[in-house]
């Protein structure tokens, strides 16, 4: 890896990359006018958008490595977009390449994404035009101190640009230690993990449906779903629309009532562990199915089923550190989107140890650590592309530990 990017270095001449011509944008905009970053790339599997990256030279794109883990040839049906604009109108200036090669960086940590760096080679080079150019890559000498005025940009259903200034790690490490106490800890697995591929639906209904969790993996493939599950994509779609809202307790007495866009501006944050769960608003469930049926239909749940059950769907978006202490109900499956979501899971006849008005983050610092082996629950992070299966009346509390969009496929 070190020595590809010290030969994009010595290839890319200062006279070509890093040069927007069209780059006229308004400050203090969203939308990025079609140009303004030549070097932006979209990337694509199956039809549909699921990361971004950087052209870097002729015939490489810089990208994230977490967006290409998982087994099989991740080379298939995957399209990389230069010059594009819009992920819905036409793009006159775009033109698009397959992927000959996919280099992860050998020491990437998945959490808490360290190293998180990725090489496409393209299939073909490109031509550089105004709306194609390389960007420039920083030296081992650049010095970016805190407060330096950098630009973000990434994709909505248009690109998307804002300014915000480099933050110290000294002041990243501090804000992290103080809101995110135990969330860069997935623990152990202590879950089956099975490939569907090779679970039939008689050995679901024999092993694991009447009788313990399992978590799935290669279920079905919801890149669209995911892609309109981005914030820019929700916002556009229920912005305006009115949710309810749930205490983040036990039993979820108390309702509230918000526009979607109210709950993501002021209620979406980081969950402290001193505060109580039931004063905790959550956005789980409660889904009016007609006007959120232009999201939920694009969803492809899980392919087992129980007898003589029906599937009802409920959808989330909550922040880090957020959760639901224990509690039971009927038989389900559960998928994360988004983020990363921490299980805890006890069979029906073994009532954990739990405070109803307390969080699961107050739980996991206070009691969890003091639990005897015999007493310790079933446990595992679910990250997206993995799908957990709970029986029925298991006990399971959740830990969100990043912000999160979720979905629960109840059997009933």
């Amino acid at each position: 890896m070190q020595a590809i990017l010290t030969g994009v270095l010595l290839a890319l001449s200062l006279k070509v990359c890093g040069i927007a011509p069209l780059n006229l944008r308004i400050v203090g905009g969203e939308d990025a006018e079609a140009g303004t970053w030549p070097w932006q790339v979209s990337l694509h599997r199956n039809n549909f958008p699921f990361c971004g990256g950087s052209l870097i030279t002729k015939d490489l794109i810089l990208t994230a490595a977490h967006c290409f883990q998982g087994p099989g040839d991740l080379r298939v049906n995957l399209l990389v977009y230069l010059g594009r604009d819009t992920q819905q109108n036409s793009n006159p200036n775009e033109v698009s390449r397959t992927v000959s090669r996919i280099i992860v960086h050998p020491d990437y940590n998945d959490s808490p994404n360290n190293n998180d760096v990725c090489l496409l080679q393209l299939n073909m080079a490109v031509d550089f035009t105004d709306f194609i150019t390389p960007v420039c890559l920083a030296s081992s000498a650049s010095s970016f101190p805190a407060g330096t005025q950098t630009w973000v940009t990434g994709w909505g259903t248009r690109l998307q640009e804002v300014q915000v200034p480099v933050v110290s790690n000294m002041r990243c490490s501090e804000q992290s230690s103080r809101s995110e106490v135990g969330l860069q800890d997935e623990g152990p697995c202590t879950i089956d993990v099975v490939d569907t591929t090779s679970l039939t639906h008689h050995n679901f209904l024999e092993h694991y449906a009447y009788r313990r969790p399992v978590i799935l993996t290669g279920t079905t493939d919801n890149t669209k779903f995911r892609f309109l599950c981005s914030k820019t994509n929700l916002l556009g779609l229920f912005g305006d629309r009115r949710i309810r809202l749930s205490t983040a307790n036990t039993h979820s007495y108390r309702k509230v009532d918000v526009s979607f866009q109210e709950y993501v501006d002021y209620l979406l944050k980081p969950q402290s562990a001193d505060v109580l769960g039931s004063d905790t608003l959550y956005f789980f469930g409660d889904n009016n199915l007609t006007e959120w049926s232009p999201l939920l239909d694009h969803y492809q749940p899980p392919p087992f089923r129980l007898p003589g059950t029906s599937t009802a769907f409920s959808f989330g978006l909550a922040g880090p550190g957020t959760g639901v202490p224990f509690h039971w109900h009927g038989p389900g499956f559960s998928e994360v989107l988004y983020g990363r979501k921490r299980w805890f899971l006890y069979p029906p006849d073994q009532k954990p140890h739990f405070h109803p008005n307390r969080t699961t983050l107050s739980w996991l610092e206070e009691t969890f650590p003091l639990l005897p082996p015999e007493e310790a629950p079933l446990q595992c992070t679910l990250r997206p592309g993995e799908v957990l299966f709970f029986p029925d009346r298991w006990w399971h509390a959740t830990l969100n530990l990043d912000t999160s969009v979720f979905i629960s496929t109840f059997l009933g």
